[in-house]
């Protein structure tokens, strides 16, 4: 059985790197921040571990490089399985495909927890006074109108 501690050694050591040209090529405008991208989509894959869910990615930045991951579906689904034990799944949130907003305090809250404050990247795009109401717990309403992807949580 797959445990916590087993996927964060596996996530820990495996290599995003094979990811850098098909990312820079779709995305040519953050390709000077892989480095960076690479390491905060490795830390929510951390926060999927070591959480329950559901989880937001608010950075359009981070969302393109997991959208970049998981259409390499063969590596993606190894990666899955032998970091979380199963497929993590990657859910745009819609009306048709809600992903919950506490979602959105849930990954903030989590990731000050687990890593201290959360880095621009994640924020860059939310209005000041928004992120100060999310690292409180508290969700904006105009917050729910933003395009997100999320994690829905383990059942």
């Amino acid at each position: 059985m797959m445990t916590a501690e087993m996927g964060l050694d596996r996530l820990g050591s495996y290599d995003l790197g094979f990811l850098r040209d098909k990312f820079c090529e779709e995305n040519p405008k953050f390709a000077n921040l892989f480095g960076e991208i690479s390491a905060e989509l490795r830390r929510f894959f951390e926060l999927v571990l070591t959480g329950k869910g559901p989880l937001a990615v608010l950075s359009k930045k981070v969302d393109a490089l997991w959208h970049t991951f998981v259409v390499h579906t063969p590596q993606y689904r190894k990666f899955c399985d032998e970091v979380n034990g199963g497929y993590i799944d990657h859910q745009p949130h819609s009306e048709a495909t809600p992903v919950p907003g506490e979602a959105i305090t849930n990954f903030y809250q989590e990731y000050m927890s687990r890593f201290g404050s959360v880095p621009e990247i994640w924020t860059e795009e939310i209005p000041p006074a928004h992120v100060v109401a999310i690292s409180q717990g508290q969700l904006p309403p105009e917050m729910l109108q933003r395009r997100w992807s999320g994690w829905t949580g383990r059942p």
